[in-house]
């Protein structure tokens, strides 16, 4: 296998965008857990009529990714 050219190595360095990728994901993770945290309070403690939905909200969002 041949080796990048330096050239392209800092060409494709220049044109990284994990650091924002990765803010982007974190930010909409902490936005969905803190819907999900408000809607089963709002369910258990105020409604007091979790459903079956609910659960599967609550499981959805703490699935462990296999990555």
């Amino acid at each position: 296998m041949e080796e990048i050219p330096p050239e392209q190595l800092a060409a494709l360095r220049r044109e990284d965008n994990g650091p924002l990728t990765n803010a982007v994901v974190i930010a909409f993770t902490v936005f969905a857990f803190i819907t999900v945290a408000l809607r089963i309070f709002t369910r258990a403690c105020l409604l007091r009529n979790v459903g079956l939905e609910d659960y599967f909200i609550a499981l959805a969002m703490v699935r462990i990714s296999p990555s």
